[in-house]
């Protein structure tokens, strides 16, 4: 694949129009000869754009009304830029080819409803902005898999995200989302969901029927339980750092896929003995906790490598001397970590 970057005014003029007739990829850092670009031969052949600024405080009053000739755009990539009217570029919802939209940093307060004319787009990130709410229309986007509207100021979850049957990656993460909506068993195909970084107090029981969710990160929320955990049967990843569980369900034996549980900064007073049928678990990170004991169970765990109890009333005399050694056999364990002391001596 050939590229070919031009990123200042001093690397094309109208003496190299024909030198990218092969051009495919395109790196533009927005100022005045962004208007210029249109004048290269090959330019609406081309299939990727990464659109940037060298200044954030520099602004661009529009995308060019060009841009809507470039039929065979598949990805377009926005960041670090200012617009005047800081809505979203009506012009980029004209290149009907688009498969890849991804913005960052970039000041916009609101989604066209006309996006869905992208009809054959896969994957629309949007993040670092100050976006409110997506528009309603949004399920008709029929060919998206991956959505990521992360680190906006979104506060409701519009049921109309339910109608994307094809989602199977959702980042809904550093919002202002206190409730998640019921019609999560909508999307089957759902594989990794991020609702990290909110205030949402309770996971409605419609994730845990998910049946091919493979990661889940709800960490920095106000979650005080996880009772219905263990029906997530195919998840692998399981993070919930930073809430106020207190306890981890007996369910949990059910995760016989699970990899990498984080537990870190709850109020967890024990792991219960059935974590020991998790035989895939690898990782477990549950420090700052209110631990005093690690179940012996957990010496039934083959594959695990990495145990983080730092920052938990460990009580030595509760622990099996068994447990203990089979701890710090760095066969079994390489990263034993606690301000305890669990030393045979």
């Amino acid at each position: 694949m050939n590229e070919e970057r031009i990123s200042s005014p001093y690397q094309y003029g109208n003496s190299d129009k024909n030198f990218i007739k092969d051009l495919e990829n395109l790196d533009v850092v927005m100022d005045e000869n962004l208007l210029k670009i249109e004048t290269i031969d090959g330019y609406d052949r081309i299939t990727e754009i990464r659109l940037s600024t060298a200044n954030y405080n520099e602004s661009l009053d529009s995308i060019p009304n060009t841009m809507s000739k470039l039929k065979y755009l598949k990805r377009l990539f926005i960041w670090n830029i200012k617009t005047t009217d800081e809505s979203f570029p009506e012009i980029i919802c004209d290149i009907k080819s688009l498969q890849m939209l991804v913005i960052k940093n970039v000041s916009i307060y609101n989604i066209q409803p006309s996006v869905v004319n992208l009809s054959q787009l896969e994957r629309l990130e949007i993040t670092g902005s100050n976006i409110k709410s997506l528009p309603a229309n949004i399920g008709l986007l029929k060919r998206l898999t991956s959505l990521n509207i992360s680190h906006n100021k979104i506060s409701e979850v519009l049921t109309d995200i339910f109608d994307l049957n094809s989602i199977n990656r959702l980042w809904l993460s550093h919002n202002k989302i206190t409730e998640l909506p019921d019609q999560f068993m909508n999307l089957k195909n759902l594989q990794l969901l991020n609702v990290s970084n909110n205030k949402i107090s309770i996971l409605p029981h419609t994730i845990f029927k998910l049946e091919r969710l493979v990661i889940l990160n709800a960490s920095h929320n106000k979650l005080k339980e996880i009772k219905h955990i263990g029906k997530l049967n195919s998840i692998e990843e399981l993070n919930l750092e930073y809430n106020g569980i207190s306890r981890i369900p007996k369910s949990i034996r059910n995760l016989s896929k699970l990899k990498k549980i984080i537990l870190n900064n709850n109020s967890v007073s024990s792991i219960p003995n059935e974590i020991g049928m998790c035989t895939n678990l690898r990782s477990v990170g549950i420090m700052n906790n209110n631990l005093s004991t690690i179940p012996n169970d957990i010496s039934k765990l083959k594959k695990l490598n990495s145990l983080n109890i730092t920052g938990n009333p460990i009580i030595r005399g509760l622990i099996d001397d068994k447990l203990v050694r089979w701890l710090l056999k760095g066969e079994k364990m390489y990263d034993l970590y606690t301000h305890a002391d669990i030393s045979l001596y």
